[in-house]
């Protein structure tokens, strides 16, 4: 079963039974490619192939380069539409030759007609819980998910007597940014740079758009100080970021509040109203720099 990745622009492999040979699950197959999957997907055409052997015009079933040494001899591949848009392609391979009939044909084709209008709730159901979750221009998760979870990693750091840094973070100079190149270079920025904090934490750690130009990152299962290397490390990978928009340059700093559970508080609220007070100290720091609750204490 093959489904679209239309971020990706690809087909990929959701589920695979029987003998696999020269497939994997997960495996990505481009839009550009030239075998018959792809041609049934653009097309929206059952494709029969009744001996892949002897076919007139061999063209390859997944892949131009897949290895052709494969032991199958029929094939049987129909489009998944829903409101006449392809969203997949389902295939059936045999060993045996002449396997597939027109008969077949008509059987698949009606069993996809239904399986599509199921997947299509159920992309409609997922497409309504991520409106919920996720933050539409930087696909980060929003303000409320962010909230459940923080209070989900605070119920296991908890449980299993685990510390765990929440990291309010401000882009600065923002609104000057928006005043100067407009509002599309702002979005820009934001989705960009929602993407260097992604490739800057763990799988475990979690990153969210908290409101505006203000992020929050969850770092879990530390030590103090590994969580200010954390921070200081993602710090410097926004300042050396090349974020190019109609191709003009702009250089972005950001500044960092750090609170800690459970050294500075073990209440969510006031976990998050030290975290952003760090921050508003930093701002008040001239920008471009981390400060903790420490260094709160420190000022009063």
């Amino acid at each position: 079963l093959c489904l679209l990745d239309n971020k990706k622009q690809n087909l990929t492999i959701k589920q695979l039974i029987g003998d696999k040979e020269d497939l994997n699950e997960e495996t990505a197959i481009p839009l550009t490619e030239k075998g018959r999957v792809c041609w049934v997907f653009k097309h929206k055409e059952v494709c029969i192939i009744p001996d892949l052997a002897h076919s007139p015009h061999p063209i390859p079933r997944y892949f131009v380069h897949e290895n052709p040494k494969h032991s199958f001899r029929s094939f049987l591949a129909t489009p998944i539409v829903v409101e006449h848009q392809p969203i997949g392609v389902l295939c059936l391979e045999s060993k045996n030759r002449n396997e597939y009939t027109n008969k077949d044909k008509e059987r698949i084709t009606t069993v996809m007609n239904i399986a599509a209008m199921a997947l299509s709730k159920a992309q409609l159901y997922q497409k309504m819980e991520n409106l919920a979750t996720i933050d539409g221009l930087t696909n980060l998760a929003n303000h409320r998910h962010f909230q459940d979870i923080l209070a989900a990693e605070i119920r296991r750091a908890k449980r299993h007597n685990l510390s765990l840094a929440l990291l309010m973070i401000d882009i600065d100079y923002f609104k000057q940014i928006n005043d100067n190149y407009g509002h599309q270079m702002g979005d820009y920025i934001l989705a960009e740079i929602g993407d260097v904090f992604k490739q800057n934490i763990r799988e475990v750690d979690f990153v969210a758009r908290y409101g505006g130009e203000e992020f929050a990152i969850i770092l879990v299962g530390k030590k103090p100080l590994n969580y200010y290397i954390t921070a200081e490390r993602i710090r410097q990978a926004v300042a050396n970021h090349k974020f190019v928009y109609q191709k003009q340059t702009i250089p972005i700093t950001i500044s960092i509040g750090i609170s800690l559970y459970p050294n500075d508080t073990e209440n969510q609220s006031e976990l998050i109203r030290l975290a952003d007070q760090a921050l508003y100290l930093a701002k008040n720091s001239g920008r471009d720099c981390i400060k903790t609750c420490k260094d709160l204490q420190i000022t009063h």
